[in-house]
């Protein structure tokens, strides 16, 4: 009571803007952090609902998918299109073996690897009760199951393969390791020999040598974080051994340079190439990377493994007399630019992912560190009998050394050096061109006049900057078309823009080869003007200019180009107006004019090719005229971005149909939520103006919410309590209006 009389004292100093005669209380900020608080939970839980949801309704559509086709239903989070042969689980009389395992973890392609992992599963449907092998309760049984297969078989391989580098100084005891990544993603290991240069294995650059894609990490320890001396560089240039063999991965070595020095630290230092003497046989030497991070990204193996896949693995293996190595892998396989170093009885090794890695041997007598090998190639990782080969450093010192010791003007300029000139001065540019073009020279003739060889090096040079803009242009674009695959996907129809291509292309065609198809049509009306003038026949006078346009032979097949570009620039309307659009009458059956345009793809093209022969017998001008006047239906627009449910007539498997609908559905029912960023999912309530005059029987005010809520700003009203009691039991109707405005 005391807080109602308190309360009705404080109503005379009212708010600025409030209704005049009426007494209104704004809530503390400490009752609206708290109303923020619940509310935020309320809201995280339903983004929960939802996607538990929509993954429940995924399933039932995978499993419907799968079994149609007799195959096991996912048992993982994502297996793409379900893609790849498959057999009854039925047929299926055993656990999968360690063997098949691996095989399937070896896949790149995560959805495919899924795919071929659960259907290697299928023998766990035994344990599936019966009556129970098409619901939810049977794929967690098996993916369970499968998941501690994987489990068992990946602590048998890897656990026995890396160990950790060392557990009171690891961050600090690989100081000249390298992470070599291709777009982002960790691909090869390296070796840091100069503060620019780093060696590494040439095959990790055997699906791209582009240096913009590539950059290098020194000074990290744990993948997974940022660690205090960790330094990320880009790749300036790459150089593969000129003599290396992808087929046999005979010279497999490569020197990269980067585009500015790394920061040298005691945990950032390169490594000492070897001396002239090799280590006796036997001689233990370590090898590390993070290569066991692809032995298995399945979710136990990450719960339970997490710490040992995440940072820096290292291995003690003796240096195998080279005897030894040719009779375990054929002597034809090993070359003397290759070592081996392992334990025949299996059990240790470098695997996939430790390429370009260093295998480094420690001076009895200096006890400086030497890099003596770089990871190459192995048949399997740690088996029996099957030794690790590495390049053997040693034949490519001088190489190396001649690499790193050329001057500047004395090798091509690269990408990253050319473009790097469009942020100076005019000055500078015209400088730093000057000094890069230089290498150009060296390709000029003997008796060649030094003004000339300038100009060739010069547009040799600018040739060459064109290119890397260009390489740059369609890298960038790449990058973008990848971002936008998801959208492109569901929200653009592409048999619009395939049965465009006819006009498209001639459209091009002709627009670019106008003039030179005039004047060939000129000397073939000048040679037959010729011809019958020999054979005496009438001569029929021609008139001077170019010949007349020839009527386009595509002009009925698919929509013109015009009505392309009319679609593509309203579509960012429909997307904006689509919400409200699904919420209207929209009728299945295209207009008259709707037809015409979607399918004109079914249009003989023989009726259009004789058209051009009897131009006279219809009025080109109206079909133009039709073409251009049509207006796209919006309704019928926005239906052209949803995804078709797939099937054959007659042929849709039992349940598929239903399944594709309800994950329709789900989607549509959460969309108010599921489309809320993952930044903007929070309650903040900034003002809760209560009316004091305006209580009821039960002892609740009418008051006006003001909050953002999903990143949305909302205006509400509701009933509230002043009380404690009466507040807290008013919070859960405040947030159910919170959230029926957000849906609205």
């Amino acid at each position: 009571m005391l807080l109602l009389i308190s309360l009705l004292l404080l109503g005379l100093d009212c708010l600025l803007g409030a209704p005049t005669g009426r007494e209104v209380y704004r809530m503390p900020q400490s009752t609206l952090k708290a109303l923020s608080d619940r509310g935020t939970v309320v809201l995280e839980a339903a983004m929960t609902s939802a996607l538990s949801a929509l993954e429940r309704a995924s399933s039932e559509r995978s499993r419907a998918e799968a079994g149609c086709r007799g195959c096991v239903p996912c048992l993982f989070q994502d297996c793409g299109q379900l893609s790849g042969s498959c057999s009854s689980p039925a047929s299926a009389v055993s656990e999968p073996s360690c063997d098949v395992i691996s095989k399937a973890q070896k896949l790149q392609d995560e959805a495919e690897r899924s795919w071929v992992l659960s259907q290697a599963c299928a023998y766990y449907q035994h344990r599936c009760p019966p009556g129970e092998l098409d619901k939810e309760s049977c794929i967690r049984i098996m993916g369970e199951s499968c998941s501690a297969r994987v489990l068992q078989c990946s602590l048998l391989s890897t656990m026995q393969n890396l160990e950790p580098a060392t557990q009171t100084h690891a961050q600090g005891s690989w100081p000249w390791l390298v992470n070599l990544q291709l777009d982002g993603g960790l691909m090869c290991g390296g070796v840091l020999v100069d503060s620019s240069w780093v060696v590494t294995a040439a095959h990790c650059f055997a699906g791209s040598r582009s240096e913009s894609y590539w950059t290098a990490v020194v000074g990290e320890f744990d993948i997974t974080k940022t660690d205090p001396d960790e330094q990320v560089l880009k790749v300036n240039r790459i150089i593969p051994h000129p003599k290396f063999n992808p087929k046999t991965f005979n010279n497999d070595i490569a020197l990269v340079e980067l585009t500015s020095p790394v920061v040298l630290s005691n945990r950032v230092t390169p490594v000492c190439l070897p001396s002239s003497m090799e280590p006796p046989t036997g001689s233990p030497c370590l090898v590390a990377g993070w290569g066991s991070l692809y032995e298995g990204k399945w979710e136990m193996i990450d719960i339970l493994m997490a710490h040992l896949l995440t940072v820096v693995m290292e291995a003690k293996v003796p240096l195998l007399p080279q005897s030894t190595c040719k009779s375990a892998l054929g002597k034809e396989l090993v070359t003397n630019t290759m070592l081996c170093a392992g334990y025949l009885s299996g059990g240790i090794d470098s695997c996939q992912g430790d390429s370009g890695g260093p295998l480094i041997y420690q001076d009895r007598i200096s006890g400086r560190f030497q890099l003596h090998g770089i990871t190459s190639w192995g048949d399997g990782c740690g088996e029996k009998g099957k030794p690790g080969v590495y390049t053997r450093v040693s034949a490519f010192s001088d190489w190396i050394q001649a690499e790193i010791q050329k001057t500047f003007g004395s090798r091509e300029p690269t990408c990253p050096e050319l473009l790097k000139t469009t942020e100076m001065t005019e000055e500078e540019q015209k400088s730093e061109f000057s000094s890069l073009c230089r290498f150009y020279t060296l390709t000029c003739p003997p008796d060649q006049s030094a003004s000339a060889c300038s100009q060739m090096a010069e547009n040799k040079c600018l040739t060459r900057f064109k290119k890397c803009q260009l390489r740059s242009f369609l890298q960038t674009l790449l990058d973008l078309l990848q971002r936008a695959e998801d959208y492109i996907r569901d929200k653009v129809d592409l048999t619009f823009f395939t049965q465009t291509l006819p006009q498209l292309v001639e459209h091009i065609y002709s627009t670019a080869f106008t003039h030179t198809r005039e004047r060939r049509d000129l000397s073939l009306s000048h040679g037959l003007t010729q011809i019958e003038e020999q054979l005496g026949g009438a001569v029929v006078p021609t008139e001077e200019g170019p010949s007349p346009a020839r009527p386009a032979l595509f002009r009925e097949v698919g929509p013109s180009v015009d009505d392309w570009e009319e679609y593509l620039r309203n579509m960012a309307e429909d997307l904006d107006k689509q919400h409200t659009d699904a919420s209207l009458d929209i009728s299945s059956a295209p207009t008259r004019q709707e037809n015409h345009l979607f399918l004109q793809s079914t249009t003989v093209v023989q009726p259009v090719t004789e058209s051009a022969h009897t131009e006279a017998t219809a009025d080109p001008r109206q079909t133009v005229h039709a073409v251009k006047t049509l207006s796209l239906h919006r309704k019928y627009r926005s239906l052209l971005h949803k995804r078709q449910i797939p099937g054959t007539s007659g042929k849709i498997c039992p349940g598929v149909r239903e399944s594709s609908q309800q994950v329709s559905q789900v989607r549509d029912t959460y969309r108010w939520v599921l489309n809320i960023p993952r930044k903007n999912l929070h309650m903040n309530f900034q003002e809760v103006l209560v009316d004091l005059s305006s209580k009821n029987d039960r002892g609740l005010y009418q008051a006006r919410v003001k909050a953002t809520v999903g990143g949305r700003p909302l205006t509400f009203y509701s009933l509230v309590g002043l009380e404690n009691e009466s507040f807290y039991r008013s919070v859960p109707r405040i947030i159910a209006l919170a959230l029926e405005a957000l849906k609205t």
